[in-house]
């Protein structure tokens, strides 16, 4: 198990130790392309905390390549679905929640997604949530697309955490984000 990444934050129990995004819009923290341990992962597994203060369709979380080619974690809709798509040649994985796993504002949730392109159907992309005091369980989904083809090229993209890599960055997440960990395991 490779551990690529992991951003450490001195304290989830409070707002004050952690990123704090969504003041403009570009907000985000950028990882440049040098990191080549991360580049076209497959499987992979990103663990994410966030602390959200507001609600906008497509704020993204996580993200590798742009919205057209790479892989993406970020909210689907404003009501606290959360959406894992990762971009391939032919047809695009998209897992959507339907179950609302981060509708309480204000708080802090462990957000985690693992995806592996030879999985069984259905299982391609998995989404999962929990709290401080409530354990991570796999969601819902409203959506379960699994896609079809090779995965597009991520390689000429960093790693960006609280917007979309690659393109002007207009979709900053809105909130705090603490801990960040990303593995080429599933």
């Amino acid at each position: 198990i490779l551990s690529a990444l992991v951003f450490i934050s001195p304290g989830l129990a409070q707002a004050g130790g952690a990123l704090t995004l969504g003041a403009a819009t570009s907000n985000r923290v950028a990882f440049p392309g040098a990191e080549t341990v991360l580049d076209n992962l497959d499987p992979f597994t990103w663990m994410i905390w966030v602390y959200p203060t507001t609600l906008t369709t497509n704020r993204t979380m996580m993200s590798k390549g742009t919205a057209a080619t790479g892989k993406l974690l970020f909210f689907s809709g404003t009501t606290g679905n959360i959406q894992l798509r990762v971009n391939r040649v032919t047809t695009d994985t998209d897992h959507i929640t339907n179950t609302t796993p981060l509708a309480t504002l204000n708080q802090w949730y462990f957000v985690a997604t693992t995806y592996n392109s030879r999985a069984a159907a259905g299982q391609l992309g998995n989404i999962f949530t929990g709290t401080l005091s409530t354990p991570a369980a796999e969601a819902t989904y409203g959506t379960a697309t699994g896609g079809s083809g090779n995965l597009l090229d991520d390689s000429s993209f960093g790693l960006v955490l609280g917007n979309v890599a690659g393109e002007a960055p207009t979709l900053s997440f809105q909130g705090d984000i603490g801990v960040v960990a990303v593995s080429s395991s599933e």
